[in-house]
Parts: structure tokens; C-alpha cells; sequence
């Protein structure tokens, strides 16, 4: 049980409910960027739609910072689905599309749950995001591609080469921590064998991964939460407008793991509503991100 929190970085989390805020932050215009998202599939094909369809932007007002989001369709939960008001969670956290959202960049608040290989390992307390564990371009090809589509022929749980890896060592260490803190956060080794899974046996087990930002697997989790309630968390207002799953039944959110399941090659392991770990298919959407980083 972690017994010490601290705040580190910062990341867009509580949705901006005053009305003067958002009338200065403004609305939409062609200065924001697209998120490399999908967006359900040509129905016909089912190919994924890479489109721009989801937009944000950073803005700066009155000392504090705010992130701007806008989607004119919804993300979808899985990619072969099309991006429908049934098919996201989006529409059922009440963030509608052609609607533009502001939301306060806030503390990330860490659980100091122990120490690794020089340093403390802190894990969010919080579901900051939600992304897909391996962004993958045919829903229906063996051949499974990240988002960048470098990855080559790997099963869609390894996680050397999921996007969920990438996108927390790019987009997501970029934007929660300035320069200083980035210098603080460790290179560390993460061990992804059979061992970290806690099954005896995982064909679907990749290399140990080195990185500043990290999954935990299921060892660790088993090691800093012993206790299946320990794991429950709760979603950010970013991540529910992200397309975070939140359970009628504690209104926690589903969260990543970084091992994958050892029965299927498309699924890798999450903790579910009531703090157990299951599994679930690697390219959903709605799976909440909780980071862990080691800080000297």
C-alpha cells in the first residue's frame, strides 16, 4: 500500500465549467492539431478512417493552461466499429461531438509505492488518458501495425512495440513534465518475462523494454497493490472526454497493464471495475491510461 504521495508534472484533467473561462479560451479554429486517432471503419471495407475527426490545442490564460478539445465524430471503442454515438464512450460521459471542451492543466498526483534501480517509483493515482494498447491498421490482416506502421508482423499484446509505449514516451512525457522534471525522471528497465505476467508460461511475452514512462505489469501491481480496491481508479474528466470505460458500479475506470495475456495474442491484461486483473482486446479505445515512472 503506498504510503507517501507527491505532485509531479502537470496534464490536462478537470473540465472547465465557467462560462467567462471558455468564452476567452474561445472556439475552434484551423490553428489546432489532430490526434492521431481512428475513427470507426469504412463500413464496406472495414478499414479504419484515419481522417482528422479529433482535434485539441494548448492555450495559456491568465497564468494558467488549458487544453482545448473538439471531435466532429466519435472515437470509436474498437477500430472496426464505425464512430456512432453507440459505439463510444464519449457520448456516454456527456462530451458530445462539434462541441469544444476546455479542461485545466492540475497536478499529477503519484503514489510513491517504492524504489527501483536508483530511484522512486511513483504511479498515478488517477486514469489520466485513454488509448488504444496497439494501434493497428486491418482489423482483419495478421500483420498487425502501430500507428505508425513500423512495427512489422508482432502480435497485438506485445508490448516492445505497442503504440501505447510510444505514445507515453512521446506525447505524453512531452506534455506532463517540463525540461527540469524530465531530467528527474530515470531510463529504467522493465521486465516483461513470463515471471512479470504471473503465469508460469506466456508464448506472447516480449524483450525488456527501457524507457522514462511505463506500464506496470501484473507482478507489480500485485506487488504495490496487494489489495484488489487498492487498484481502483478514478478517471479524469480529460480521460472520460478521451473515451475512458467508467462502471455504473463505482464509477472507477478500466486501466492498462503492460503484460499480455498468455491465451490470446490480441488481448493484454487490465484491472477491471472491482480491482482484478482480466484482459481485454488490445486495440480498444476505452482503456484507461495510468503512467508509473521512476524519479531520483
Amino acid at each position: 500500500m503506498a504510503t507517501k504521495t507527491v505532485s509531479f508534472g502537470t496534464y490536462p484533467q478537470n473540465l472547465v465549467t465557467d462560462g467567462a473561462i471558455v468564452s476567452a479560451l474561445g472556439g475552434y479554429d484551423s490553428t489546432w492539431h489532430a490526434f492521431p486517432y481512428v475513427c470507426g471503419t469504412v463500413e464496406e471495407k472495414k478499414v479504419p478512417l484515419f481522417e482528422d475527426y479529433m482535434y485539441y490545442t494548448d492555450k495559456t490564460l491568465n497564468g494558467k493552461q488549458y487544453r482545448g478539445v473538439y471531435f466532429t465524430a466519435y472515437r470509436a471503442d474498437v477500430p472496426f466499429l464505425p464512430g456512432w454515438k453507440p459505439n463510444s464512450r464519449q457520448y456516454y460521459n456527456g462530451y458530445p461531438q462539434d462541441t469544444v471542451f476546455w479542461f485545466e492543466y492540475a497536478p499529477i498526483v503519484w503514489d510513491v509505492v517504492g524504489k527501483t534501480q536508483g530511484g522512486n517509483v511513483f504511479v498515478s493515482q488517477k486514469v489520466l488518458d485513454s488509448q488504444e494498447f496497439f494501434f493497428y491498421a486491418d482489423s482483419n490482416a495478421k500483420t498487425r501495425k502501430d500507428y505508425q506502421g513500423n512495427c512489422g508482423n508482432v502480435m497485438d499484446c506485445n508490448y516492445q512495440f505497442s503504440s501505447i509505449r510510444g505514445w507515453l514516451n512521446t506525447h505524453f512525457f512531452n506534455t506532463a513534465f517540463g525540461k527540469t522534471e524530465q531530467r528527474k525522471i530515470l531510463q529504467t528497465t522493465q521486465d516483461n518475462s513470463p515471471q512479470s505476467t504471473k503465469v508460469p508460461t506466456n508464448p506472447y511475452c516480449c524483450a525488456n523494454t527501457s524507457d522514462k514512462v511505463f506500464l506496470l505489469s501484473v507482478e507489480e501491481v500485485e506487488q504495490y497493490f496487494p489489495e484488489a480496491p487498492q487498484r481502483l481508479k478514478f478517471a479524469t474528466d480529460y480521460a472520460k472526454c478521451q473515451n475512458a470505460w467508467i462502471f455504473k458500479t463505482g464509477h472507477c475506470a478500466l486501466w492498462w497493464l503492460r503484460s499480455p495475456y498468455q491465451l490470446y495474442g490480441s488481448s493484454a491484461k487490465q484491472i477491471f471495475y472491482n480491482g482484478k486483473v482480466e484482459s481485454g482486446g488490445a486495440f480498444s479505445s476505452n482503456v484507461g491510461v495510468v503512467p508509473a515512472i521512476v524519479v531520483e
